[in-house]
């Protein structure tokens, strides 16, 4: 029988080393106290300002990475600090694969 997260890690990195760069890299600090991480995610564009919700505000943006949510630790989660672009960021939605593996979307606010 496969072994479906080793599988599903493999196809995870190999995402982030076609579709991730240094453009894609960001600084991600937890709230848990746990340090900075230099991350390497996948910037997605998002189908259009309605996938925010309207908390979020004009000025939100859209900014929405995919990320290998099983090489995180702690797993991200809302309020989360990230430097992507050189602007400080918080995090709005942190939303893991619905199936409990793979990658993740984390949806930036404005900090």
């Amino acid at each position: 029988m496969p072994d479906w997260t080793a599988l599903s890690d493999s196809v995870n990195a190999a995402m982030v080393d076609a579709f991730g760069s240094s453009e894609t890299t960001f600084t991600w600090t937890p709230q848990d106290g746990s340090g900075a991480q230099t991350v390497v995610g996948i910037r997605k564009t998002a189908a259009s300002p309605l996938d925010l919700p309207p908390a979020f505000g004009a000025g939100a943006g859209n900014i929405i990475l995919w990320v290998d949510w099983n090489a995180l630790s702690p797993a991200p989660q809302r309020g989360d600090l990230v430097t992507y672009g050189g602007v400080r960021y918080t995090i709005g939605i942190a939303e893991p694969n619905q199936t409990g593996e793979g990658g993740g979307h984390i949806k930036l606010v404005r900090a």
